[in-house]
């Protein structure tokens, strides 16, 4: 809970996707040691986010990837660099949602 506490738990800027991997990030950063154990199980009941259309479930995880990569990176990588990454995230997107079923 302190860890929790310490990083300011789960960015409600990311509702869906990548909230967990920002959460990580965070705590690493301020020291905190992250496990994997994968004899862990989780489970979800009615899977109620799940049931949207399939290309708002991609469009979502892309914006989620795309504010995490600006939160965390922007700055930090070269210019080139991260517009390069941008870009490429961008078009994937749109990639993805054309094919992708309804």
């Amino acid at each position: 809970r302190s860890a929790l506490e310490e990083v300011g738990g789960f960015d409600e800027g990311f509702p869906m996707f990548f909230n967990d991997v920002d959460l990580c990030l965070r705590l690493k950063q301020a020291g905190w040691k992250i496990f994997f154990l994968p004899e862990a199980e989780a489970l979800h009941h009615h899977g109620a986010s799940t049931a949207q259309r399939r290309r708002e479930m991609i469009a979502q995880s892309h914006d989620s990837l795309l504010r995490f990569y600006r939160k965390h990176y922007r700055g930090r990588v070269g210019g080139p660099g991260y517009w390069a990454v941008t870009l490429l995230a961008r078009a994937a997107k749109h990639l993805r949602c054309m094919t992708a079923s309804k």
